[in-house]
């Protein structure tokens, strides 16, 4: 009998909030693929919003649970719903491991402690969210987030930072004890980029009109807050002062897509500035950039810049800490901008 349990597999459960693209849902199901070709039972949970996770994780042959309540709000009671429903499923299946990659999931902990079998807790800070110094609050709302954000992780048994400034201001702020925090940097992976002509072409046929002559900005990212793609509207009409055959494409979708169109339309450039929504391994298209552009207000360490410095394409990015360790000894023509200032590095 004793044999016959220690035979028993690990079971992980991962854990984001929203099934959108994004580099902590693409990390989150790399480490879902990971944990399966090891041998161990492996289940997704996200909430509604977004279905690359989804996609993935059939693509995969990953179990996968969608969660309605589970939802980046402000809201004590979706916290309560959310509680209760994640709370079931680990007492129906009883992991292992329950791996938490977003802030908000963070309720799965105080769910995950209330069960008889307790799994053991790890979480990825894949940003500081709401605490980052560039993210604007009042300073009454951020304490308060704060104290919240501290208190849920004390039920966390091990976090992970995955850039140094981040462990720096997590250990600094003592939101959880540094025995318990790692730094880890992610990886991109390796990605089979198409040529310059070959990504082109695919995305001319994407948009129905041929990129071979246009200097082609472009951006991967979830459309939200954070990532700030509303930069690319004054930085297009900057860059097309001396280049008349700009054309700015963003990849991605989110809630601020609604937003970015309107800005776009008001400002004439419905001609230059393309959205194309969220394309299945869009980083292999990244060579055919003339210049890549992440305006992040705040930022982890960015997949997507990650991926872009390996294509060793131009970038142009916010000057945040995440992106300068991302950056750092970067040898490709480099920019840094700060509001609507371009800067050569």
């Amino acid at each position: 009998m004793k044999g016959a349990q220690s035979a028993k597999k690990d079971k992980y459960m991962v854990i984001v909030v929203k099934g959108e693209q994004g580099g902590a849902q693409v990390v989150a199901v790399n480490e879902a693929i990971t944990f399966k070709k090891k041998g161990s039972d492996v289940i997704i949970v996200t909430g509604p919003v977004g279905t690359f996770v989804q996609n993935e994780s059939q693509k995969n042959d990953l179990s996968y649970i969608q969660v309605p309540s589970l939802r980046r709000s402000y809201n004590p009671l979706n916290a309560l719903f959310s509680f209760f429903d994640i709370r079931k499923i680990i007492k129906d299946v009883e992991p292992t491991y329950i791996h938490l990659h977003s802030s908000n999931s963070l309720f799965a902990a105080i769910a995950a402690k209330s069960v008889r079998k307790k799994p053991h807790i790890i979480f990825t800070f894949h940003g500081l969210s709401f605490l980052d110094p560039g993210h604007e609050q009042s300073s009454i709302k951020r304490s308060i987030l704060r104290l919240i954000f501290s208190f849920l992780l004390r039920f966390v048994d091990e976090a992970i930072a995955i850039t140094q400034s981040n462990y720096d201001f997590i250990v600094a702020e003592k939101l959880i004890a540094s025995s318990r925090l790692v730094l880890s940097p992610v990886s991109p992976g390796n990605i089979d980029y198409l040529s310059r002509e070959a990504a082109r072409s695919e995305l001319s046929s994407l948009l129905d009109f041929d990129l071979k002559d246009k200097y082609v900005i472009g951006t991967i990212g979830r459309l939200a807050y954070p990532k700030n793609q509303q930069a690319l509207i004054p930085l297009t009409k900057e860059i097309s002062k001396e280049k008349s055959n700009i054309v700015t494409l963003i990849i991605g979708d989110g809630p601020d897509r609604k937003n970015i169109e309107e800005l776009i339309e008001k400002n004439s450039l419905s001609d230059r500035i393309f959205l194309l929504g969220e394309i299945a391994g869009a980083s292999k298209l990244l060579k055919a950039f003339d210049l890549f552009v992440l305006p992040s207000l705040y930022e982890g360490r960015s997949l997507s810049l990650m991926e872009a410095r390996n294509a060793d394409i131009p970038i142009l990015a916010s000057d945040i800490p995440g992106n300068r360790e991302v950056l750092e000894g970067y040898e490709s023509t480099t920019f840094r901008i700060f509001s609507s200032t371009i800067i050569d590095k």
